[in-house]
């Protein structure tokens, strides 16, 4: 049995919430399958399967906030069926398959596992329309990188400019933000009212104000609105004029 913990996602963090469970109690994980969604007051990530298995218990409900190292939940690794060596399991596949299934299970010399993307690959793709299905990963064991799907959008465009223009597609629906459970203030939303509730509560709130005569700098406005032909004249240049006037006296200032 497995137990996956909170992962610490920066030096300085010390808790997370779980935005989201992507699988439930008793499905299957594959290793580095996303199993669910963390926040923290810096970032928004994916938490990989470290195991392949199967989801036995969920430890953290959805929406909780708990500290690094937590556990969030248990899962049960997937055995190797009595009688079968884990080494001997490529081979009795495929000699149990047909003639061309077992030539490329040779050819390849692992079975296939499926792809995984991070947060910003997926919505880079879904920005530009495109089937990660289709990308050739350059990075770390293949995984497609933001720079992968940037230049597939590239060769996408460069194909579009030769063919007709098609219609232009409908606006998209502008995203809905759905609220924290319970109105609760969670990442980075939480940081941010914290800071500014500081702010107000530690920082003095202050003012002041100078009445002035201000008659004859609106008549000398008016009268340069009349000479620039009606051209509107804010009181800032005449406040500039009249300072620089005074500092003549003490230039020192």
């Amino acid at each position: 049995m497995t137990v996956v913990t909170m992962p610490q996602l920066g030096e300085s963090v010390t808790e997370g919430t779980i935005i989201a469970w992507k699988k439930a109690e008793g499905d299957l994980v594959e290793l580095d399958e996303p199993i669910c969604e963390i926040e923290t007051e810096k970032v928004t990530a994916e938490l990989p399967s470290p195991v392949a298995g199967r989801l036995v218990r969920i430890l953290v409900p959805q929406g909780e906030t708990v500290a690094v190292g937590a556990p969030l939940c248990e899962i049960a690794e997937v055995d190797v069926p009595a009688g079968r060596p884990a080494g001997d399991a490529p081979a009795a596949a495929a000699a149990g398959a047909p003639a061309g299934e077992a030539g490329a299970a040779a050819g390849t010399g692992a079975p296939s596992r499926r792809r995984f993307y991070s947060p910003a690959v997926q919505r880079l793709a879904e920005l530009h329309g495109i089937d990660l299905s289709q990308v050739q990963g350059t990075g770390l064991g293949g995984r497609v990188t933001r720079k992968d799907v940037e230049a597939f959008a590239a060769r996408q465009a460069q194909g579009a400019t030769a063919a007709p223009a098609a219609a232009p597609a409908p606006p998209a629906a502008a995203a809905v933000v759905e609220p924290a459970p319970g109105g609760r203030l969670t990442g980075v939303r939480r940081t941010i009212a914290e800071n500014l509730e500081r702010s107000s509560r530690e920082i003095p709130q202050a003012w002041t104000m100078v009445e002035v005569e201000m008659s004859a700098l609106l008549a000398r406005r008016d009268a340069l609105e009349q000479r620039m032909a009606g051209r509107k004249v804010t009181a800032l240049p005449l406040f500039i004029a009249a300072v620089c006037s005074a500092l003549r006296g003490p230039p020192l200032l």
